[in-house]
């Protein structure tokens, strides 16, 4: 069994570094929330370049269809 006064300093060291531990994790939990952020941002972006993309791709198939008529 663990003696008292080894437990003793280890609850010391542990009760030092508390603070800092709660720090750290409230940055990477800021972190978490900036990345989320950032992700969702991304995502919708990709989301209006599909968008165009995919309007250009109509645009070119009726200009193609528009220059096989003309050639006939």
């Amino acid at each position: 069994m663990l003696g008292e006064k080894y437990i003793f300093n280890v609850l010391k060291y542990v009760g030092d570094d508390l603070p800092q531990l709660t720090d750290r994790l409230q940055c990477l939990s800021n972190d978490i929330i900036n990345l989320e952020d950032k992700k969702r941002n991304l995502l919708n972006e990709l989301v209006l370049w599909n968008g165009q993309l995919y309007d250009l791709g109509r645009t070119i198939d009726i200009k193609n269809q528009q220059l096989k008529r003309m050639g006939k």
